[in-house]
């Protein structure tokens, strides 16, 4: 069986991570090929500013495998002895592979520059799986020509914004946040009662979601059309 190891990207509300992997058998580096699963956004830069010097240095060619959380977890635990090295992923995807023991584990007595790691970076590092190594925030876009104020999470409920709004699919990055942020009206701890309360005030809140969305482009095509 083949495994991954562990890496985290830190998001507002939620944890996003990123799984680093490696063949226990050491395949990967005698066949000169890393494999990458990864959203693919910002696909060029990454592979000018990282990816081509890391194979330039390293001798090895870099293959990348795109698609989101969701459809590339389900593809490694569907197939244990798949071809990926390395993956990235949301932080509660993460978790899930880690309870489902496809990633390897890092000997960090290897890596002396770890100690350098950020503390809040660590959460998974402590229990050997790679450091979170992106800082991202999730807030509310707003059409400032809709009139409409907003102030708070909570006030995405209010009635007047029937058929106005789009959310994050569960699938995405940020999905999993609209889940507590659910919790968080319905004051409740999201794992105390594993998600009820919240998913009764997503019920709750589907007279105002248009779409659920699960790319950003999205997001902009239906600001740029009026349609939220």
């Amino acid at each position: 069986m083949k495994k991954r190891i562990l890496a985290l990207l830190l998001t507002g509300l939620i944890l996003s991570t990123a799984l680093v992997g490696c063949n226990k058998s050491g395949d990967a580096a005698s066949n000169k090929k890393l494999v990458i699963s990864t959203w693919g956004l910002n696909e060029d830069v990454l592979k000018e500013t990282v990816f081509e010097p890391f194979a330039k240095e390293h001798g090895v060619e870099i293959v990348l495998e795109v698609g989101n959380n969701s459809e590339r977890l389900t593809k490694m635990k569907n197939n244990p002895n798949s071809n990926i090295d390395i993956t990235y992923l949301a932080e509660s995807f993460a978790e899930q592979g880690i309870e489902a023991g496809i990633f390897e584990k890092i000997d960090y007595s290897k890596i002396p520059n770890a100690e350098n790691i950020n503390e809040k970076a660590k959460a998974t590092v402590e229990r050997g799986y790679g450091p979170a190594y992106t800082l991202n925030s999730i807030g509310i876009v707003v059409d400032p020509s809709a009139g409409i104020e907003i102030n708070s999470w909570e006030d995405l409920w209010k009635p007047e914004l029937k058929n106005k709004i789009a959310i994050p699919d569960i699938t995405t990055t940020n999905g999993p946040a609209i889940v507590d942020i659910a919790a968080t009206k319905a004051g409740v701890d999201i794992k105390s009662d594993k998600g009820e309360a919240a998913f009764k005030e997503l019920e709750a809140l589907k007279p105002n979601v248009v779409k659920t969305y699960s790319k950003s482009s999205d997001l902009a095509n239906m600001f740029s059309s009026g349609e939220i």
